[in-house]
């Protein structure tokens, strides 16, 4: 154990996780420095490979309970319709003493930053629905706020307005139709996914056990448009 926090030094990038581990929806841009079993819900996503070693949904790992040293994902968990059932799910497969590495994006540095920051109440209502990623509540919110130039900056002048309409409309259609959606559900800045943690570590059915590794803004350094927290997850 003191081997592998020793291997995670504070703001450390990129991570030394060692042990059997996992990165989650690593796409085409993997975290350096570690070498997971990737997991990923798709082969393929927007014309690139994914590095899938595991097929499966974020927040149903087909993992045993304690199985894993580390869990490690980036620019993951905005796009969870529940996220705080995904760290749950995450904690539930971690060893005790095993690692969570999570790189979230600040709304304040990316496209969301017209975009208010998502309530815990809400994140937590979520985990008590157990929203799924088919769930039509954002999609208005995310195409109104997002700046849309930013999410894609082949757009010209002028087609800004028709860009919103046309996605809206077909996210609306792919939730009536059951499908996933692919969008930041919520927004965060590091000190909500702080205040989420600590309000599942007193939620009865999550009961999360840990203690915070690291936080760090401005992260990864070659990118600094999200937040780091690295937690452990304590014998429960």
């Amino acid at each position: 154990m003191a081997r592998r926090l020793a291997a995670l030094a504070p703001g450390e990038w990129p991570p030394r996780l060692t042990g059997r581990g996992i990165e989650i929806g690593a796409h085409d841009r993997p975290l350096p420095g570690i070498q997971p079993f990737y997991v990923d819900r798709f082969r393929e996503f927007a014309g690139s490979k994914c590095p899938a070693h595991v097929l499966a949904d974020a927040a149903r790992l087909p993992f045993r309970d304690g199985s894993l040293d580390y869990v490690a994902c980036s620019h993951v968990l905005e796009h969870l319709a529940d996220p705080a059932g995904a760290i749950v799910e995450w904690c539930r497969a971690l060893k005790p003493g095993g690692i969570l590495y999570m790189v979230v994006p600040d709304r304040r540095l990316t496209f969301d930053r017209g975009r208010a920051r998502t309530s815990i109440a809400h994140l937590l209502q979520d985990f008590d629905r157990g929203t799924t990623d088919s769930d039509p509540t954002h999609i208005d919110e995310y195409f109104d706020r997002v700046d849309v130039r930013e999410l894609d900056p082949s757009l010209r002048p002028g087609q800004e307005e028709r860009f919103r309409e046309e996605h809206r409309a077909a996210h609306h259609q792919a939730a009536r139709e059951g499908k996933q959606l692919n969008i930041h559900f919520h927004v965060f800045e590091s000190e909500d996914v702080l205040a989420l943690l600590r309000a599942l570590a007193a939620h009865p059915r999550a009961r999360l056990r840990y203690e915070i590794l690291d936080v760090r803004k401005f992260f990864p350094p070659d990118a600094q448009n999200g937040f780091l927290v690295a937690l452990r997850r304590l014998r429960t």
